[in-house]
């Protein structure tokens, strides 16, 4: 089970009940403690759960207090992070014209953050993922586009 898989479990048990014992958390996700003491501080702290302990009952739950917080809808390991800036690479390596750039960037932008949350800064990162290409085919991309949206949208070009 990954992390991402842990924590979304941690969040579904923290809301469906008044609290939920350590004991209990750990049981079901099958984790040893300092797995599951390091996966609450990460909630805590790089995801901004409002996860309070009660003393009196030995719980854990989410505050209803707080505003609402909310999880990120799609989780990417390091692992993947990686993979994905080792794929964006490729892609600019690919799109010569700029095609794809303004799409593409920002999702670059969202990877770094992602990974600079997690170990070191976005520029180390960028500096440590380079993908050369020998022998790069060179294209006209003008039609790229159109003919991209056409077959992703089932249509016919004539």
């Amino acid at each position: 089970m990954t992390q991402s898989e842990r924590f979304g479990i941690i969040e579904r048990m923290l809301l469906s009940r008044r609290g939920v014992t350590f004991a209990e958390l750990q049981q079901r996700l099958e984790i040893s403690r300092a797995t599951l003491h390091r996966d609450l501080r990460d909630l805590r702290e790089r995801m901004q759960v409002p996860i309070v302990c009660d003393r009196d009952t030995g719980t854990y739950r989410i505050d209803s207090s707080v505003e609402r917080y909310e999880l990120p809808g799609v989780w990417f390991s390091a692992g993947e992070i990686h993979a994905l800036l080792s794929m964006q690479q490729l892609l600019a390596a690919f799109d010569a014209g700029g095609l794809l750039a303004e799409h593409v960037g920002p999702l670059r932008q969202r990877l770094l953050g992602m990974l600079e949350s997690a170990t070191d800064s976005a520029d180390d990162i960028a500096k440590r993922i380079r993908i050369l290409s020998a022998a790069a085919r060179h294209y006209a991309p003008q039609h790229f586009q159109h003919i991209a949206a056409a077959l992703m949208e089932r249509r016919r070009l004539c």
